[in-house]
This record gives structure tokens, C-alpha cells and sequence, in this order.
């Protein structure tokens, strides 16, 4: 099939755009999955017509929460770690002055607590025992993490503003939108394009719904259960075990290490109970909401959530923990559509 002149020049053109576009392309594509997972909640409030609540304050109200969502935690947890580098620093001057006590659980330790208590008190329990080079170390280190995270901080907010502006545009022209892209995929793939970007949409908003939602959740749960413990800063913890539920395993890794806090502290009991909770709030979510919410076909597999949220990590950055898994679903889509199963076959026939 000759290729036209037409089609030569589309391609060239759509090179030379994501060319152009490339250093924005992630936050792009990011403010296109956040568009399509909250298009229901846009039409719900916009309703009908094309006058200004649906055409501009609608899509502004919804962008604009979805960047306090963004910002507010950050913002957060920025406090908390300015805070605690400060008692860091507090804690290092105490120690240079009268040195590091010995905590009450570490000559108890099996095999090796004789041994580290004899190593405590003779290089930490003493005055001075942190040396001044140590000292200023840790101080330059702490510089140079602050000065890198403030660079780093600008960049990414740049990259979300990026994206915000996206989900704008994108809430407010979605419905040409995707009556053009629905045209794309028919012109060139046939009626397998149709459903192909249909299935994508819900495994787009199954994505987000599925890491994000359950995610937030799972981090009020098991934050709650730190309060009640009594773990220093409990808010900032549920803060970290949410965004690190949207890793697989990832939530898991920091309530196993506040239960081995609970433990050296002389709480076993507590430290039990906290890694039994969390553990059946873990199990619950990812076992059942999850699927629930998502839907049983669209939940990816264990190893390609795994994949794709890793791979996604390691390709894309921090965008990738959307992109990755949205990217297999796509791939899973295909490969159904290519070889699907008996009772997918037997449903067609």
C-alpha cells in the first residue's frame, strides 16, 4: 500500500512535536490520566450544556482541588522533615556536649548485647565521643540534601503545573476530545480501536482508582492505629505508609519497621497488635476492595502491578507509578483482544 504525501508529513509533524514537547511529554500524558479518571465526576457536577459552569468553573474547581491534593501533603511533609532535621541537629550538638546514653534494651539483646554495650559506652556514652569532623559532616551533608531537594522541588513543581494545565484544558474540551480520538482509533484499527480506547479509559481510571484512592485510605487506617499506639507523629507517618502504598509492598515495609520501633521501645504487645492491623487492612484492600473497585478483569496480576509500577518508577520517574501499570493494562488488553480465553471465545461465538 503506497504511502502518501499526506501520511509522510503527519508523521513527520507528529515526530518533530513530541520533539519539541519532549522535556513536558510525562507531565502531559500524567495530566491526561488524572482528565480521564475524574471525567465522570466532571460531567456529574458540569451537567449539561456548554455554558460557563461547564465550559470553565467546573473543570477550575476540579483542577484546583486536584492540586491542593498534590501540594497540601507535600507540603506537609516537607514541615515534618524541616522539623525533625532540626531535632537532628539539636540531638548531635546534646551528644558533642555529654555524650549518647546508653538505651535500657541494649544489654539485652541475645549474643550481641555484651559486646554493643561495651562498644556504646566506650565510644558514644563519653563527651565528645562524636567528633567535630563528624559533626560538620552531618552538617554539609544536611546542606547539600536541602539545597538539592529545593532544586529538585521547583523542577517538579514546574512539571505539575504542567499538568494541572492539561487536566484544565482537557476537562473543559473533553468531549471533542474524545469523539476525535474514538475516530482515530476506528480510522486505524478498525473496530478494535473503538474498544481498544474504551477498555484504556476504564483501565485508566481502574489505575488511578485502584493506587490512589485505596492507597489514601489504607494510610488513614493504619495512620489511625499509629495514634492509638502512641508512635511519635502519627499524621506523618499515615502520610508516608499512603504514599507508599501505591508500591507494592510498599505500605507493609513501613508499618513492619514503626512494629520493630514499637519492640526496641519496649512494647512488643503494641508492636504485635499494630503489625496484625495493618497487615489485615493490607490484605483486605489489595484482596478485595481493590478488585472491587477496578473490577475483576481490569485488576493487573501481582507480577505485572509489580512490573509496571517499578518499571514505570525506573523509566519515567514518579509519573511512572501511573503511567507503568496503565501501560501493561494496555498490553493485557491486546493480548486479549489477540488470544483471548475459552470463555471470552465461547461468550463472542
Amino acid at each position: 500500500m503506497p504511502v502518501s504525501s499526506r501520511q509522510v508529513l503527519l508523521w513527520v509533524m507528529l515526530a518533530l512535536a513530541l520533539w519539541t514537547a519532549g522535556a513536558f511529554l510525562l507531565p502531559l500524558v500524567f495530566g491526561v490520566i488524572l482528565a480521564i479518571a475524574l471525567w465522570p465526576l466532571n460531567q456529574r457536577w458540569g451537567g449539561a450544556g456548554r455554558g460557563v459552569r461547564r465550559r470553565v468553573l467546573v473543570p477550575l474547581a476540579i483542577t484546583v482541588a486536584t492540586g491542593l491534593a498534590f501540594i497540601l501533603p507535600l507540603t506537609l511533609a516537607l514541615i515534618e522533615v524541616a522539623a525533625q532535621g532540626q531535632a537532628l541537629l539539636d540531638w548531635l550538638s546534646r551528644a558533642q556536649t555529654i555524650g549518647i546514653p546508653l538505651p535500657d534494651w541494649l544489654p539485652g539483646l541475645p549474643l550481641i548485647g555484651h559486646r554493643a554495650t561495651e562498644w556504646w559506652l566506650q565510644h558514644l556514652e563519653q563527651p565528645d565521643a562524636l567528633m567535630n569532623g563528624m559533626t560538620e559532616s552531618a552538617l554539609g551533608t544536611v546542606a547539600e540534601w536541602a539545597l538539592a531537594t529545593g532544586s529538585g522541588i521547583l523542577s517538579r513543581s514546574l512539571l505539575l503545573l504542567v499538568s494541572l494545565m492539561a487536566l484544565f484544558f482537557i476537562l473543559r474540551d473533553g468531549e471533542k476530545l474524545g469523539a476525535q480520538a474514538r475516530t482515530l482509533a476506528h480510522h486505524q484499527l478498525g473496530p478494535f480501536g473503538e474498544r481498544f480506547a474504551d477498555e484504556l479509559v476504564m483501565a485508566v481510571r481502574g489505575t488511578v482508582i485502584g493506587t490512589i484512592v485505596v492507597a489514601i485510605a489504607e494510610g488513614a487506617l493504619i495512620g489511625g492505629a499509629y495514634g492509638v499506639a502512641g508512635v511519635p507523629h502519627p499524621v506523618f507517618l499515615g502520610f508516608l505508609t499512603a504514599a507508599f502504598a501505591m508500591l507494592p509492598f510498599g505500605a507493609w515495609a513501613v508499618f513492619s519497621v514503626v512494629s520493630v520501633y514499637l519492640t526496641i521501645t519496649g512494647q512488643p504487645f503494641a508492636a504485635g497488635l499494630l503489625f496484625a492491623y495493618g497487615a489485615a487492612v493490607m490484605v483486605i484492600g489489595d484482596n478485595f476492595v481493590t478488585p472491587y473497585l477496578v473490577g475483576a478483569k481490569l485488576h493487573l496480576p501481582l507480577l505485572f502491578a509489580f512490573v509496571g509500577v517499578f518499571g514505570g518508577l525506573a523509566t519515567f520517574g514518579l509519573v511512572g507509578i501511573f503511567v507503568g501499570p496503565v501501560v501493561m493494562a494496555g498490553f493485557l488488553i491486546v493480548i486479549r483482544e489477540l488470544w483471548p480465553s475459552e470463555d471470552e471465545a465461547l461468550t463472542e461465538n
